[in-house]
């Protein structure tokens, strides 16, 4: 490819891009980076990264990370109409013309629906919450006036998975108001793995049984029941909904003795996922198969990642197009000397 083509394609792109030299200078500025930083090419060019740095510190206002650091790689320029910016930067030491490349993009619109959606969401949790709260309410009246066995095991279900749904809706506007601030609390107990997966399988697939695979001993984890439990059935609903109703589930508890830390794998043979799927699973309001009939909004594995992470824990997630997932959710032991 010819210095002329590649010089077009630098010029065409969309992207902002400003090269630097192994001395610091800017040796290139393409055309979408002048114009989104209201930058020109007599002045700019030539001139250091930190004088360039000086120059989009007052055209543009740059977002304070949680811990009251500046956050440079997302910027929002200084107009009547703010453009949003998300900044990468790219080191190539080995290139004396192009050591750093600073990569602009252009995230307004995104930003803005992701904005909508949120605001949707929390608006229409608002709604969900009062609405429960009335379910809620003459479920428990009916069933302390209930006389029937039954009826009064089918109330308490209700009133067990309404809890549950009111918890969820609370830690939505939760997030909503913290914006990831991690500022849900953990109410903590010692709890066995091999129980609570047991009492959450039995209760979540009522007709389709899952293939259980418990420790022979019991192991133990400090953790928050009502939230690991909404992140475990999370992972249980994803299954059974992205896999045929004919086909296994399998959950398998695993334990690292090295690291103390113990896995609860769910995995199924259903459609699978593309590493590009998989690359974006806990971005909000993401959703791997949108197309499908499956009802959902994106948000379901970033509460369950914010959960783990809470408990010092993580997600593992292993899948491949066609042939099935496997998530795997770590959590941190106690007590487990036995094991040793």
């Amino acid at each position: 490819m010819n210095s002329a083509c590649l010089s077009s394609i630098f010029d065409l792109s969309p992207s902002g891009i400003i090269a630097f030299n192994n001395k610091g200078v800017a040796t290139a500025i393409n055309h979408a980076a002048l114009q989104m930083l209201k930058l020109s090419k007599q002045l700019h060019l030539g001139i250091s990264s930190d004088a360039l740095e000086s120059e989009l510190n007052k055209k543009c206002l740059h977002k304070i990370r949680h811990d009251g650091e500046v956050d440079t790689s997302l910027l929002i320029t200084m107009d009547e109409n703010p453009l949003i910016i998300k900044r990468i930067i790219k080191a190539n030491p080995h290139s004396k013309t192009a050591s750093e490349i600073h990569y602009f993009y252009d995230i307004t619109h995104e930003t803005n629906v992701s904005e909508m959606k949120t605001e949707l969401l929390f608006t229409a949790a608002h709604e969900l919450r009062a609405s429960l709260a009335s379910i809620q309410g003459y479920a428990e009246l009916l069933a302390k006036r209930s006389q029937d066995e039954q009826s009064s095991e089918f109330l308490g279900i209700i009133l067990k998975q309404s809890n549950r749904l009111s918890n969820m809706i609370n830690d939505i506007l939760d997030l909503g108001r913290s914006d990831r601030e991690n500022i849900l609390e953990l109410n903590t107990e010692k709890l066995d793995v091999n129980e609570l997966v047991e009492e959450i399988a039995k209760d979540f697939f009522v007709y389709r049984k899952p293939i259980v695979t418990k420790l022979p001993k019991p192991i133990f984890i400090d953790a928050d029941k009502e939230k690991l439990t909404q992140a475990i059935i999370n992972i249980f609903s994803n299954a059974k909904n992205y896999s045929d109703e004919n086909s296994s589930i399998n959950i398998n508890i695993n334990l690292d003795a090295d690291s103390n830390m113990v896995g609860i794998q769910v995995a199924d043979k259903g459609m699978g996922m593309t590493p590009i799927q998989q690359s974006q699973l806990f971005t909000r309001f993401y959703r791997a198969n949108p197309e499908g009939n499956i009802v959902g909004t994106g948000l379901g594995l970033c509460f369950v990642k914010e959960i783990l992470e809470l408990h010092l824990g993580g997600v593992e997630v292993h899948s491949q197009k066609g042939e099935g997932t496997q998530v795997t959710l770590w959590l941190p032991t106690v007590d487990n000397s036995t094991w040793h």
